[in-house]
């Protein structure tokens, strides 16, 4: 079974790589053609970082939670 899937990957390679006929076979083999092209880029391409200092990701959450009796939490489950 893979090299039947196998078979149809290249042919369709084939395919674009020739010349597509008809705009059938185009809407066919455009997908194909740029998720390889895709999965190359990314395989690939090199990070090129920006200039300038480092920056801390960003959180949801504080960092630093504070614990004090002012906060609002309510830990003790009192209603």
């Amino acid at each position: 079974m893979p090299t039947i899937l196998e078979r149809a990957r290249h042919s369709d390679t084939r395919l674009a790589v020739n010349g597509v006929p008809t705009l059938k076979s185009f809407t066919r083999v455009l997908p194909e053609v740029v998720a390889y092209t895709t999965r190359q880029f990314l395989k690939n391409a090199e990070v090129r970082l920006p200039p300038g200092p480092h920056v801390p990701r960003p959180r949801l959450a504080d960092p630093y939670p504070s614990s004090g009796p002012d906060t609002g939490d309510d830990s003790g489950g009192e209603a």
